[in-house]
């Protein structure tokens, strides 16, 4: 009986320690959990706040760097403007965008805030066309600017950049023709056609037809050779080449009547 008595004073509390120290464990147990939890789940929810404030940051930041090159607050804000909508039309990075009409202001001085909104659409539109990047056709709209200044100018610049994209458009659709190929084959003529009056278009056509089947190399050593050869040559053959103003080139002697 003492044995028996002594066991049952000695278990009774020793049990009920042991249930206390399994429900303090257990509940610590489920406290770290939820601290866990609640850590992981402020960790998620700052991720997303930054995932979802990433894009307005990069927006201010290009439009911070664009500022600084000296671009008026209504031309920016002209800009901010057009790349929002272009995003939102075609799915655009509106930060890439807004990179891409700085680059386009530094190339091209004077542009207004319209003709700045113009080219940087453009630009994006060409971009979506080709899929080339806003990079690489913000390039080419520079270059093509330098070539045709004279025309671009006297046509206004918004008209003559429209024109471009949808020549340029229609080219790599037909042609497959790219526009890294289409500005180096115009420096390689060295505003050649130009100066003797060749229209854009024309050029455009004839670089881009010769190029599908010879090569862009090729195709802008043969019409560099066309174009210094054909002036010399109206006397021999006999022909007078106008430009496309009506202009009749130097060199020739008036057109003969047929027999």
């Amino acid at each position: 009986m003492f044995t028996v008595g002594l066991i049952d004073r000695i278990s009774g509390p020793a049990a009920r320690a042991t249930r206390s120290f399994d429900g303090l464990i257990t509940t610590a147990k489920g406290g770290f959990e939820d601290m866990r939890s609640g850590a992981m789940g402020l960790a998620a929810t700052g991720f997303l706040i930054y995932e979802s404030l990433t894009p307005a940051i990069e927006m201010n930041r290009a439009l911070a760097e664009t500022r600084s090159i000296g671009i008026q607050e209504t031309a920016l804000k002209q800009l901010n403007n057009t790349a929002l909508e272009l995003s939102a039309t075609y799915g655009l990075v509106a930060a890439e965008v807004v990179g891409s009409g700085s680059q386009l202001s530094k190339a091209i001085k004077g542009m207004t805030g319209d003709e700045l909104s113009a080219f940087t659409s453009a630009s994006a539109v060409l971009a979506t066309t080709t899929k080339a990047t806003m990079e690489e056709t913000s390039l080419y709209i520079t270059q093509m600017y330098e070539r045709f200044k004279g025309t671009a100018d006297a046509m206004g610049k918004t008209q003559w950049v429209e024109r471009l994209v949808g020549q340029t458009s229609y080219l790599k659709k037909e042609l497959g023709t790219k526009t890294a190929d289409i500005a180096d084959a115009m420096q390689g003529l060295n505003n050649l056609g130009s100066g003797l009056g060749v229209a854009m278009e024309e050029q455009l056509a004839v670089i881009a037809t010769l190029s599908k089947s010879t090569g862009i190399s090729d195709a802008e050593q043969q019409y560099t050779a066309f174009l210094e050869y054909a002036v010399a040559a109206q006397d021999k053959l006999g022909m007078s080449f106008i430009d496309s103003s009506g202009k009749k080139q130097k060199g020739g002697k008036k057109k003969r009547e047929k027999k």
